[in-house]
């Protein structure tokens, strides 16, 4: 006995088209909950974001969200400077003159103090060479650590940024005294 089910006469799947349609979707990347959510809301807008597989992209720490607040505007204005003129290997050189033409302020000498507290609390670090300044941009774990040991951030406020870089998988930072 000679087994017809699900062929046609020309001997092809009769279901070949709704079994194409599904295989073409199960290889179709699916688009992720913040990629539905941006279509929903903001159709059209894949054109005017920003690529970041493209050339051109800075990657911003996450725990930089929680340690905002240990830092004042102008102060958040210069870090963030200087991780967009950060190359791969976490270093910079701007002069203090082009951070502050760049940032709109008005002289050199109302930047320096904002390094200076950027450096004192552990988001960079400043060597110079050849007449030439260079700001290593510290991972946050150093700023986290030093705004412990000055106890401006509280023990409470730490396990919230442990929670976070728990999250991230990254070891946690210990308390002052631990």
């Amino acid at each position: 006995m000679h087994c017809t089910k699900g062929w046609d006469k020309g001997g092809v799947r009769a279901d070949a088209p709704a079994r194409t349609m599904r295989s073409e979707r199960k290889n179709m990347k699916k688009a992720n909950r913040d990629e539905r959510i941006r279509n929903e809301l903001f159709p059209g807008s894949e054109n005017s974001i920003f690529n970041t597989k493209n050339r051109g992209f800075v990657p911003t720490p996450i725990e930089w969200r929680l340690l905002l607040r240990f830092l004042t505007p102008p102060q958040c204005r210069v870090l963030l400077y200087l991780q967009l003129r950060t190359g791969k290997e976490g270093i910079c050189f701007p002069t203090v003159e082009e951070i502050a033409h760049d940032l709109g302020v008005s002289a050199a000498k109302n930047v320096r103090p904002h390094l200076k507290a950027l450096e004192e609390k552990g988001f960079i670090r400043s060597g110079r060479k050849g007449g030439r300044t260079y700001y290593l941009m510290h991972d946050p774990s150093v700023a986290i650590t030093r705004l412990v040991k000055r106890k401006e951030m509280s023990a409470e406020y730490l396990r919230d940024v442990n929670d976070l870089r728990e999250n991230l998988g990254r070891e946690p930072i210990a308390e002052e005294g631990d």
